[in-house]
């Protein structure tokens, strides 16, 4: 799996000289994941099959459901499923439920930055 990443990378320099600097990130990256596998399978030895089951089970359902909710709203987005328009169809949307420009605007205090 790392390889064919790896090879995903390497293919996208345009300028050679970068490739030459890349075996320093790649034995890094290669001895960090030894270590985190091995200290991974050491903290799980004892651990219970069906709790890292269950917990993994779980896991996955919210990355599925992440994945479903964001491709529907590219295929609403796309006109395939759903309408969008017109909006008086629907005049819950998009409807402003509070206005917080006042205190955490960007552009106005700089809240954020």
């Amino acid at each position: 799996e790392s390889i064919v990443f790896l090879i995903g990378v390497i293919s996208d320099f345009k300028d050679p000289s970068y490739v030459s600097s890349l075996p320093i990130p790649i034995v890094v990256a290669l001895v960090l994941s030894r270590i985190c596998g091995c200290i991974f399978f050491q903290g799980t030895k004892e651990m219970r099959v069906e709790h890292f089951m269950r917990f993994c089970s779980v896991l996955l359902l919210f990355i599925a459901a992440g994945c479903f909710s964001s491709s529907m709203h590219k295929w609403q987005e796309l006109d395939v499923v759903g309408t969008w328009s017109p909006a008086r169809e629907r005049p819950w949307l998009n409807q402003e439920v509070f206005d917080a420009s006042e205190c955490c605007s960007d552009k106005t205090n700089r809240f954020f930055v």
